[in-house]
């Protein structure tokens, strides 16, 4: 048996840890003796800057686990020159990387810095999607001491088998390791992905002999206390009010249920001003908890182009722009089951009434499912579902999509199609794909290509940026480069392409080409720069009989310098302005710097201006959106920030419009039960003064009671 087990080591060396069951172990950032017992993984090999070198410092790292918990314990040993840890800085960062149902598609990850900060998130389409909203109930701790002229980090790990879905019977998960060094610019990997990936879970190394066990009934309580004062001038409102919801989970191994109850989701967050001159609706990112949890299930599994979503929750519960507030979520149910293999998860939601100025929501039921199933070793296929019926109209909406995605290594192929009814029988469709080949090891070929009906339309649930009748698709050659160890060059990318396509109002084909330029550096700063340029020919509202050539281009470069960040963006375009319905140059530019104050205490500001001029080239004016903000960390998870954003027009001077004043305070009680405080304010210029015709001050508490 001894002779089987060392054969299997030689052929697969250092690509698995055998976990070792102890009793619970302390979270201290101390390296108790019981961790002696623990298997080990070395990250040494680097990925930043220079793909497949030693790393510089070599990161040791434990596992261990006990009946409810896994552990986990990297320790670095540094030089003399001790490593940053302010809660305003920059510090090293540690992550693991957890596929518990060995799917080799999906992962968790689990982020700490050597200030203890933590972050965490879900990784789906083997690494091709990132999510950062998934929130996990773990724990951690970091320390940093000096021993005989060298400093050394220890960060212990805590993650229990409850915020994990697993299959008992799996016994072997996959894993990957990861150390970042903010300060030198590097990243290395106990299992080194591919060259220009980030993750690729499909070939992490493994975890053998995990025996989860869970304590208790799997019961997750939240109750949610909000009181909240709304004043308003436009609506005659001045209100004080309290309110309470709940929040309950049931999990167990694979499988949870997770319902809610008159929730106020209170947008204590608001997003900041921000316009377009496109047709395509600005996307706004979903920030509530029970929408956030298994929305990978609802999303197709791709990244090659922009897929149709079928459900965009932000529907739900929308926000009137007349400040009447927000439709009032009634109840919530969702169902997710995991597995090895294949993936399930469904949702209702009830929203209740709500009268404005210029809108009104009826009583509403939201319907969406999804099921997805791994093919081969990393690909897969899905469907989607949603649906919405207005009770009081007695109308309905739906759509599905199916996708599916074909990968190896480096090369993928993605295709998506979607269909889309109402009850006035209207009946659309669209079908895209997309897919990227590498040629040797640095050359690239690729298309992406597009189909759509005429009567195709998913905004009453969804959210996309295709139009109806459009078809077009284009074709992209390219290469991929690093550079050689030692060089002030990292990476470099660049690529033409060509497009053809068509919307149904043009009388023939319109035709493009463009082409992207893109590297990073290393010394003697840290430093990129992305650069984008090209022409479509177009017809438009004014140009049926005649084609114009619509030009853009663009530029954005970042630049690091120790910790402050600074960055920059422009994009420039002739071409139809549909805010204002002609055609005329218009120019984008944003810029924004990141800075540390002292040691918990930091910085950042970044405006963004909108600058049209009209058909004769004349200027017409611009809108500039900027906001500062400034964030004292208590603790890693406690924290104060004010924010303000404030937007200025200019056409002969510049003249301000109005500002939002946010103070927000946040606390992470302990993991996933956080107490709020929100002030939010809204002044607007009138004449020569400023008044204040909209203001917010609300108090919550969302509290975790495991059963």
């Amino acid at each position: 048996m001894s002779v089987i087990f060392l054969i299997l080591m030689l052929a697969n060396p250092g690509s698995s840890i055998y976990l070792k069951k102890v009793d619970r172990i302390k979270i201290d950032g101390i390296e108790d003796a019981a961790w002696f017992l623990a298997d080990s993984a070395f990250v040494e090999s680097m990925s930043e800057p220079y793909y497949g070198e030693k790393a510089t410092y070599i990161a040791k790292v434990k596992a261990l686990q006990d009946k409810n918990n896994l552990y986990f314990l990297f320790r670095i040993e540094y030089d003399s020159i001790k490593p940053d840890t302010r809660l305003s800085g920059r510090p090293d960062r540690v992550d693991v990387y957890l596929d518990p149902l060995f799917s080799k598609i999906e992962a968790y990850w689990f982020s700490v810095t050597l200030a203890n900060e933590r972050d965490d998130g879900l990784i789906t389409g083997d690494g091709e999607n990132f999510d950062i909203s998934w929130d996990g109930v773990w724990d951690s701790k970091a320390k940093v001491f000096k021993r005989d002229g060298k400093y050394i980090a220890v960060v212990e790990i805590r993650i229990p088998f409850k915020t994990l879905k697993f299959k008992r019977d799996i016994s072997t998960w996959g894993i990957n390791f990861r150390v970042s060094y903010e300060t030198l610019g590097e990243e290395d990997w106990w299992i080194l992905p591919p060259e220009n990936t980030n993750v690729k879970v499909s070939e992490f190394g493994l975890l053998k002999n995990v025996k989860p066990g869970e304590g208790g009934m799997g019961i997750e309580l939240y109750p949610v206390l909000l009181t909240k004062k709304v004043y308003s001038t436009y609506l005659g409102l001045d209100k004080y009010s309290v309110k309470t919801g709940l929040d309950l989970k049931y999990k167990k191994g694979s499988f949870s249920l997770s319902t809610t109850l008159f929730p106020d989701f209170a947008e204590i967050e608001a997003d900041p001003y921000t316009m377009t001159l496109g047709r395509t609706e600005i996307y706004y990112s979903e920030k509530r908890p029970f929408f956030l949890e298994g929305r990978e299930i609802f999303v197709p599994s791709m990244s090659l182009f922009n897929p149709v979503q079928v459900f965009y929750s932000r529907r739900i519960g929308k926000k009137f722009t007349d400040v009447a507030g927000e439709v009032p979520v009634i109840l919530g149910i969702k169902a997710i089951n995991k597995g090895k293999r294949d993936q399930f998860g469904a949702l209702g939601v009830l929203t209740g009434r709500l009268e404005g100025t210029y809108d009104t929501a009826h009583y509403t039921i939201w319907n969406a499912w999804g099921a997805r199933h791994t093919l081969g070793n990393n690909s897969d296929i899905g469907i989607i579902g949603a649906y919405k019926r207005d009770i009081e109209n007695d109308s309905a909406f739906y759509a599905v999509s199916i996708d599916g995605t074909a990968r190896k290594r480096r090369s993928s192929l993605s295709w998506q199609l979607v269909l889309n009814k109402s009850d006035s029988g209207a009946f659309g469709m669209a079908f895209q794909a997309g897919g990227i080949k590498y040629i040797k090891r640095w050359y690239f070929i690729g298309f992406e290509g597009d189909m759509v009906s005429s009567r195709f339309n998913v905004s009453p649930v969804g959210y996309t940026t295709l139009f109806p009748g459009h078809k077009g698709i284009t074709i992209l050659l390219g290469k991929y480069g690093m550079g050689k160890f030692g060089s002030s060059l990292r990476t470099y990318s660049g690529n033409i392409s060509g497009i053809l396509y068509k919307d149904p109002e043009d009388p023939q084909e319109s035709y493009g080409a463009q082409a992207n330029l893109s590297a990073q550096f290393q010394r003697p700063l840290r430093m990129g720069f992305y650069l984008n340029g090209g022409f479509h020919r177009e017809f438009t509202k004014d140009t049926l009989e005649r084609p114009y050539f619509t030009r853009f281009g663009s530029l954005f470069m970042w630049m690091r310098i120790k910790s402050t960040g600074v960055h920059f963006s422009t994009n420039w375009a002739y071409s139809w302005n549909y805010l204002r319905g002609y055609r005329a140059k218009s120019i984008y530019t944003k810029a924004g710097i990141h800075f540390p104050l002292f040691t918990r205490l930091e910085g950042e500001y970044s405006i963004s201006a909108w600058s049209e001029y009209r058909p004769d080239g004349s200027y017409r004016g611009s809108t500039l959106s900027g906001v500062a903000e400034f964030t004292y960390h208590f603790t890693p998870f406690m924290e104060l920030s004010v924010q303000n954003n404030h937007v200025i027009t200019h056409d002969t001077v510049f003249e301000p419009q109005f500002a939002r004043l946010s103070v927000y305070y946040s606390w992470e009680i302990k993991p996933k039960s956080r107490l709020y405080l929100v002030i939010n304010r809204l002044f607007r210029k009138n004449g020569t003064q400023w008044e204040s015709p909209e203001f917010l001050y609300a108090f919550k508490v969302r509290y975790l009671f495991l059963i």
